[in-house]
């Protein structure tokens, strides 16, 4: 997915986080890991950008606890 707002949102990550510490951490609510959180906005949006995501995720009860983004 990209879009001219995908565009302006991986240039706010670049310069806000990437350029210094290269990712960021993100803490969802209300996520849980299952089959259709892969059609999710938010994931397909970042997947447009990040080199990589890292979904942090409640063994006990599947709820993401935590979004890693890689730039």
């Amino acid at each position: 997915m990209h879009t001219q707002e995908t565009e302006k949102i991986r240039e706010f990550f670049q310069n806000s986080f990437f350029a210094d510490s290269g990712s960021v951490f993100l803490v969802p609510t209300g996520w849980v890991l299952e089959e259709a959180l892969q059609e999710s906005l938010a994931l397909r949006t970042f997947r447009a950008f990040a080199e990589s995501l890292l979904l942090v995720v409640d063994a006990k009860d599947n709820r993401v606890v935590g979004l890693d983004l890689y730039g």
